[in-house]
């Protein structure tokens, strides 16, 4: 598949298959592949709405936002002493995503 030649030939794209797998859902990496998101920076665009249209079931989705929180944290760790950085943007999202989902908005 073009998909698994690409994360061959591509470190980018290999990272966010490994990632993927890393999380338990490397089967999603060809759809997100084929609708773009082809790279970790490119999901810094995607949507709950976008992994719903590609037919991902909610737990999944709950699996790859908060897998996603993580590794954004943990490339973007804030210098001490500065509030309110990516790691702190990335749980606010999720909490908000979360309640939307419960009811509780």
């Amino acid at each position: 598949s073009p998909a698994a030649v690409a994360a061959r030939q591509y470190p980018e794209v290999a990272r966010l298959r490994e990632w993927l797998a890393s999380i338990e859902l490397e089967h999603w990496f060809e759809k997100l592949f084929d609708e773009g998101f082809d790279t970790i920076r490119r999901l810094e665009t995607l949507e709950e709405n976008d992994l719903i249209e590609l037919g991902m079931k909610k737990g999944h989705r709950r699996s790859f936002f908060r897998g996603f929180a993580a590794l954004v944290g943990e490339a973007r760790s804030p210098p001490h002493g500065t509030p309110g950085h990516s790691r702190d943007a990335s749980a606010n999202t999720l909490s908000s995503s979360d309640s939307l989902h419960s009811g509780h908005a």
